[in-house]
């Protein structure tokens, strides 16, 4: 199957109804032939000890011209899918890159060093990195690795900044070395069963701000998530039994994914071009 005759297009927004509250029906229907021929690809992300299963359809870009139910990527929503992925490979990269004892420290600014813009707060920020690495090359240790996230209050004009970052140096250390205020907070972070999934979570959820800009940085030479798709993994008839009944869901990704703990499964579908969507998280003991 040659999976350069498929396009992309904006799957989450295509597919918008949670098949667990559809009617019997709306099952029916979905259980039909559809509107639609398509393959349906089985994308793996792994990052650490998560990795996600995203199941969907995809089409020919004759189909889509074809079907205005199927949200194709303007420049509105590729700034929101932009802005979707951005979130997702940033949770990623946290989850392939730090683990138990690295140090998740809040910065934030007094009243005489508090910028009044975004970019100010970045250029500090970017300052405080360059004093860390140079401490460190004293220390004879070598460059941080280190994601961070900028951030301004809810209602405030106060930014502050969340740093995920390595465990060379101390707690005290980080945050001795921040010039613009001492009302900072560091921890050390520990994994539980899905590595960092709930911190990465807390620190990639939506904030008041810029749709499509990106607010955070980390260091070069960070490892990226593996990405893995099969066109032939599952079967139109899989498909239609997962769909029909939820609990083939799990039932068929423990087959898949064996020696993996299930954590969260998305049944989505769409009512106009009757097809599927489905998003399995597991954990890697």
């Amino acid at each position: 199957m040659n999976k350069r005759h498929y396009q992309e297009y904006d799957v989450e927004e295509t597919y918008d109804k949670d098949i667990s509250k559809a009617s019997e029906e709306e099952i029916a229907k979905l259980l039909r032939t559809g509107k639609l021929k398509c393959a349906y690809v089985t994308k793996t992300i792994t990052s650490g000890k998560v990795k996600e299963v995203e199941i969907y359809p995809v089409y020919t870009s004759c189909q889509l011209k074809k079907h205005k139910e199927i949200r194709r990527i303007s420049s509105k929503s590729r700034r929101n899918l932009n802005d979707k992925n951005s979130r997702k490979y940033l949770n990623r990269l946290i989850n392939c890159n730090f683990g138990d004892d690295d140090i998740w420290a809040t910065l934030t600014y007094d009243n005489k060093h508090l910028p009044r813009t975004e970019d100010e707060a970045l250029k500090k920020f970017q300052y405080y990195i360059r004093k860390i690495n140079k401490y460190r090359a004293k220390k004879g240790i070598g460059k941080a690795k280190y994601i961070y996230i900028t951030e301004k209050s809810s209602g405030k004009k106060r930014f502050h900044h969340h740093m995920i970052i390595d465990h060379e140096l101390t707690m005290d250390e980080i945050e001795k070395l921040w010039p613009y205020g001492r009302r900072n907070n560091t921890r050390r972070i520990h994994e539980d069963k899905e590595g960092l999934n709930g911190l990465a979570s807390y620190l990639t959820k939506e904030k008041d701000r810029e749709k499509g800009k990106k607010r955070w940085n980390c260091s070069k030479g960070l490892k990226k998530p593996t990405v893995t798709k099969s066109y032939t993994k599952l079967s139109m008839k899989k498909i239609r039994d997962m769909t029909a009944n939820q609990n083939m869901i799990r039932e068929t990704i423990e087959k898949l994914y064996p020696g993996t703990i299930y954590c969260e499964e998305r049944a989505l579908f769409n009512q106009f071009n009757s097809r599927t969507y489905f998003y399995i998280r597991l954990a890697i003991p």
